[in-house]
């Protein structure tokens, strides 16, 4: 998102990631995410204005990470499963030519941090963190050790963004008495402007297009399925519904796991697809619904949410939702937040057959659109870099 639209705002971004070959790519599991590419020698290669460094096993830290103590001790020092690219993004930073204004580490990856505030020293420049998800959970083990050692990370950042109010809220408690400026920039999507399906997915098509086919209604879910998040609270409801005699299906597409959802005969699992497919989807299905972390003090602006509004269909969000997402949907008028039974049970009662002519959506609110966002980080940029806003 921000290597389009940050040009038009005057700045050139080059992104620092490590590489991951295409088995890695299509496996959408985090046992891959551990090993190295399998067919890449070098230490680092560019490509389109991206640095992609290569990666090796750690297999001491892996252990780490099944107990308490290890999932603490990546907050202090990069061992964790991420530790090699802390060693060959260095290499980078002290072999490359390029010369930032600002560094931008986005976390998570949490070592993310830790190359940024090096990147930082090395160029002598400013940096800011880009706060994709929660680093520290407000429910976390160890939390106020952990939130001394974000503290002490982040004393020589310049910023930091958040992509909801919640998550900036709890970070500003975090990381006190240390005060830090912030901005909020949410996530954002850019506008589809054809529905059409990754043909690689043409039989995942064909399998959803029966499914539609085979029921009254088809409810879509597409992407990972956290523990913490309460689909029970769906599927209970969509029991009731069923044995109502009102024939509705649930279609999960991506990375799921398969022991936690074979049990109801009215849900059916497919993919992974590629976004393309994924966007495809949530246009042709009669409605879509968001499980909510079962803590609602989690603040979770999901990138689905957007993918949802813009797809115009009735769209089902609960039962724990924390208070700026329910703030934020607020004015959405396609989203229903229920909290109760009968909440969730009304809407599956009225849920209307999907309308072919609604399948292409034409007009999307401005705060989903990942230019607005774009806009917002560059000024902050503009304010740390102390240079005049791009015309």
């Amino acid at each position: 998102m921000w290597v389009k639209h940050l040009p038009d705002c005057g700045y050139e971004p080059k992104v620092l990631t490590r590489y991951f070959d295409e088995e890695q790519q299509k496996a959408y599991d985090f046992a891959h995410e551990t090993l190295p590419p399998k067919a890449m020698s070098n230490a680092y290669f560019e490509k389109h204005g991206s640095v992609y460094t290569n990666y090796e096993e750690n297999r001491w830290a892996k252990r780490m990470m099944r107990n308490k103590l290890g999932q603490l001790m990546h907050y202090a020092y990069p061992h964790q499963v991420h530790a090699s690219w802390y060693r060959f993004a260095k290499r980078y930073i002290k072999e490359t030519d390029y010369r930032p204004d600002l560094i931008i580490a986005s976390v998570g990856p949490s070592i993310a941090l830790k190359i940024g505030r090096y990147a930082a020293r090395h160029f002598q420049c400013p940096w800011i963190v880009d706060y994709r998800d929660y680093w520290i959970y407000p429910y976390a083990s160890y939390y106020s050790a952990k939130c001394f050692l974000q503290r002490r990370l982040l004393r020589t950042c310049s910023g930091y963004v958040t992509v909801t109010p919640g998550i900036q809220k709890d970070l500003a408690e975090q990381i006190r008495p240390l005060t830090v400026n912030s901005e909020l920039v949410l996530n954002g999507i850019d506008p589809v402007e054809q529905n059409i399906f990754d043909e690689a997915d043409r039989d995942w098509v064909n399998t959803f297009n029966e499914l539609k086919g085979r029921y009254e209604r088809l409810i879509l879910y597409p992407g990972t399925i956290y523990l913490r998040q309460n689909m029970e609270f769906f599927l209970e409801a969509l029991e009731r519904a069923n044995a109502s005699r009102r024939r509705i299906g649930l279609c999960l597409c991506g990375a799921i796991d398969l022991k936690r959802f074979t049990g109801p005969p009215f849900v059916h699992l497919i993919g992974p697809v590629s976004r393309a497919t994924s966007m495809y989807f949530q246009r042709k299905a009669d409605g879509l619904l968001f499980p909510t972390p079962r803590d609602k003090s989690e603040s979770c602006f999901s990138g689905k949410i957007f993918e949802f509004i813009a797809s115009g269909k009735p769209t089902v969000v609960g039962p724990t939702p924390s208070w700026d997402f329910e703030e934020f949907l607020s004015d959405v008028s396609s989203v229903s937040v229920v909290k109760d039974d009968a909440g969730v049970d009304l809407f599956f009662r009225e849920l209307p057959v999907s309308n072919s002519a609604s399948d292409s959506a034409t007009s999307y609110p401005d705060k989903i659109l990942a230019v607005h966002s774009v806009q917002r980080l560059a000024g902050f940029l503009d304010r740390v870099l102390d240079r005049a806003p791009s015309k």
